[in-house]
């Protein structure tokens, strides 16, 4: 049950902003599979019990679709504001495989529109996975890669950046 695990990651992450505090570093937190600041509600949790300018978000919309939860409104809606910059993968909810972005559920287009609406000017980390060789554990061809790009570049495309 990831609540028996809540205070013990709120002291440890509590500790590391701390020692980062004061110092250039910034720790960022993303919304890992099986941790407990996977969904959007647990990640919501960590960032209003640990308020900092030395720990901010990372938005990962796969994982996200890969533990149960809608993107945009159980997630995106909530931490926005805590959100800093994005881990860019898509996964189809029914079966959780790993596509690219726009393809699958993970509202990758609405909330990418969203953020830049609202100002968003910092980088963007694509991270596919898609290779369909299990031997590979999640390593993406050069061609893979390019299918990736390409569809995160169409997505900027239609929501006007360039």
């Amino acid at each position: 049950d990831p609540a028996d695990h809540r205070n013990q990651v709120l002291d440890w992450l509590g500790n590391m902003v701390e020692i980062a505090e004061g110092t250039d570093v910034i720790l960022a937190h993303e919304n890992e599979k099986d941790i407990y600041g996977d969904t959007g509600a647990r990640c919501m949790d960590i960032y209003e019990s640990i308020q900092s300018p030395s720990f901010t978000g990372i938005f990962d919309f796969s994982n996200y679709v890969q533990c149960g939860d809608k993107p945009y409104e159980d997630c995106w809606l909530k931490i926005r504001k805590h959100i800093t910059y994005f881990h860019v993968k898509d996964s189809y909810a029914d079966t959780g495989k790993v596509v690219p972005a726009g393809v699958g559920n993970g509202d990758v287009k609405k909330i990418l529109a969203d953020a830049y609406a609202d100002g968003f000017d910092n980088f963007l980390t694509l991270e596919p996975h898609l290779s369909v060789a299990e031997a590979n554990f999640g390593k993406t061809s050069p061609d893979l890669f390019a299918t990736a790009a390409n569809a995160l570049k169409d997505i900027l495309t239609e929501i006007g950046i360039s």
